[in-house]
């Protein structure tokens, strides 16, 4: 009797911590950050489009053709295609933005973070480039963003590769949740925990690489550059309450109308190789090839990919 008397004291002393935990992320105010506008830290190459009233962060590289346009993953930006942006590397003319949320793409509050939103703005860009049509290169988040562009105007897509994809559906919220996470107590706690989080970037980033001697420090402060942007936390919660509350289903294989290349890294630990392989052996218009790397093969053995680029360029 007694162990459950001292059992239910326990509980309730955790829950008595947990609620003076988040009474105090609101009474206390959120510490300031050493932050900048995202255009102040702009590469020498970057350029800004507004779109809707967001200033998209994008890199433009090579020329002719074809044309092809790169969205990365969670977490990236424009940094992850480094070794992509290499005139003459691969053919024809090459774009590259930053997702908002994500790089030094301005935040907005509301902003367009939902997957929907995203499929939206590409389009708006490629009407701001004067872009007809390209070959599209997703990575992660991004493979589900461009296998959502080819779905919805497939007129505009000239080919996929796709990179270690997400295909499966994220996780969704019930309605009810949303009016809960969005309550004014919650985001102070939330943008804590998202700070603490990301307060080693090294460690974010190791599980994502099967060689973490590759995770230099130019690799870290590449994609710890955008922590330095104005309000990087408070978009990262508002991105995350739009993909949890309003994501999109899975995306199937089978269903894709253009040749693809498949790209996935053989030690992949966030997105497992097999079950990807599995899902294009169903596909008729799918290749797949495997490359020793782990969540990023771009990165980590961007010679392979290059070649296998250049292979499905040539081939088309």
């Amino acid at each position: 009797m007694k162990s459950w008397r001292y059992l239910g004291y326990g509980s309730l002393a955790i829950v008595g911590l947990m609620l003076i935990v988040m009474v105090g992320a609101v009474i206390l105010p959120l510490p300031p950050l050493d932050t900048q506008p995202p255009h102040t830290l702009a590469y020498p190459d970057s350029q800004f489009v507004e779109i809707d009233g967001t200033s998209v962060h994008y890199r433009r590289w090579g020329e002719g053709s074809p044309t092809w346009v790169l969205l990365h993953g969670f977490g990236a930006s424009t940094f992850s295609w480094r070794e992509l942006m290499v005139p003459g590397v691969l053919p024809g003319t090459f774009y590259a933005f930053d997702r908002p949320a994500f790089g030094l793409t301005s935040r907005n509050f509301p902003g367009p973070y939902s997957e929907g939103d995203a499929v939206t703005l590409t389009f708006s860009l490629l009407d701001a480039w004067g872009v007809d049509d390209a070959i599209f290169v997703g990575h992660s988040a991004g493979a589900r963003l461009v296998m959502f562009i080819a779905q919805e105007d497939p007129r505009r897509v000239q080919g996929l590769v796709l990179i270690s994809p997400a295909l499966s559906a994220p996780a969704r919220l019930p309605g009810w949740t949303e009016r809960l996470l969005r309550s004014s107590w919650v985001e102070p706690l939330a943008r804590r925990l998202i700070r603490r989080a990301l307060s080693s970037p090294y460690d974010a980033l190791e599980s994502a690489w099967y060689d973490t001697e590759q995770i230099t420090q130019e690799v870290v402060d590449g994609y710890a550059l955008p922590l330095k942007a104005d309000d990087w936390d408070r978009a990262l919660w508002h991105f995350s309450l739009a993909n949890l509350t309003q994501a999109s289903g899975a995306v199937a294989l089978d269903g894709v109308a253009v040749e693809t290349l498949l790209i996935v890294g053989s030690e992949d630990q966030i997105i497992a190789p097999e079950a990807t392989a599995q899902k294009a052996e169903q596909a008729e218009k799918v290749d797949v090839h495997r490359v020793e790397a782990g969540h990023v093969p771009h990165e980590e053995d961007p010679e392979t990919v290059i070649e296998l680029m250049r292979r499905y360029a040539g081939g088309r």
